[in-house]
């Protein structure tokens, strides 16, 4: 291995190197092991505590900061404080790392759209607060970078009420997420109830991201049909700016088969 390639050598640094080329294949193993290491997570999620406030579980982390990565294990938990949170916002959780002669990180927390203060962070996740500033009861399941945000006690309700009309195709209508989830995430949890029922028929509706193909189960498009089920949950993707559309199909002969009321119930994201 040439000196500057930047890749892993187990032979290397050996005792017969020239003095002068130790440091250089030294740096080449380092550089190989950031490459590796720097999207390295296990553990340290996000626990719900009360209405205030948010546990990160122990676990180990690595902080990135420029060309700098930090390592860090925390073998108790931390606690991250949002008793003066604004309501029906979303506020983002990060590990840092900025002390340079401890093996530990901290936690912050901070409203979307506001940066962290400390240099070496790494986002965990996110949190709602509803219409009185208190955080939403979720749980945060995960496997290593991929974690799944669901609301513990029910759902953000009424995002929108499609009224079923048999017979009719309507165009796409627009549903933007962006106020009640994290601008990281773009794969919701939704859940639809129907409500209203005067009628026994089915109907389709047809779900996509914005602007996709309308192909069935491809490219962000969902489709099922209600019966008499009260209520059906779906990872819905979204485009960039967190919307998703909506299609309803024809149904049977019913004047009048109610409404579908379609819930935000959490999210997919990575850290």
């Amino acid at each position: 291995m040439a000196i500057g390639e930047l890749q892993w050598s187990p032979t290397k640094p050996a005792g017969t190197d020239l003095p002068h080329d130790i440091d250089g294949h030294l740096k080449d193993n380092n550089k190989a092991l950031q490459r590796l290491l720097q999207n390295y997570i296990r553990g340290c999620n996000l626990v719900y505590n009360d209405d205030d406030t948010v546990t990160i579980s122990v676990g180990e982390i690595a902080l990135p900061f420029g060309d700098n990565l930090r390592m860090r294990t925390n073998t108790s938990t931390i606690t991250a404080d949002v008793s003066s949170a604004d309501a029906d916002s979303i506020y983002k959780v990060f590990a840092v790392a900025d002390s340079a002669t401890v093996g530990t990180f901290t936690g912050e927390i901070v409203k979307q759209g506001s940066d962290p203060s400390g240099s070496y962070v790494r986002y965990l996740g996110s949190v709602a607060t509803d219409s009185s500033g208190d955080i939403y009861p979720f749980y945060q399941m995960y496997t290593t970078n991929l974690r799944k945000h669901y609301f513990k006690a029910g759902v953000i309700s009424a995002l929108t009420v499609v009224d079923v009309n048999p017979g009719t195709i309507n165009e796409y209508v627009d549903v933007d997420l962006s106020q009640f989830m994290p601008n990281t995430s773009t794969l919701a949890i939704m859940v639809s109830r129907r409500s209203g029922i005067s009628g026994s028929g089915t109907f389709t509706v047809d779900f996509r991201a914005k602007g996709q193909s309308n192909f069935f189960r491809q490219w962000g498009v969902q489709q099922f049909t209600v019966q008499s089920s009260p209520q059906a949950v779906w990872n819905q993707p979204l485009d960039a700016s967190q919307v998703w559309q909506y299609l309803l199909g024809t149904a049977g002969t019913e004047p009048d088969l109610g409404q579908l009321k379609i819930d935000l119930a959490g999210w997919w994201e990575e850290v």
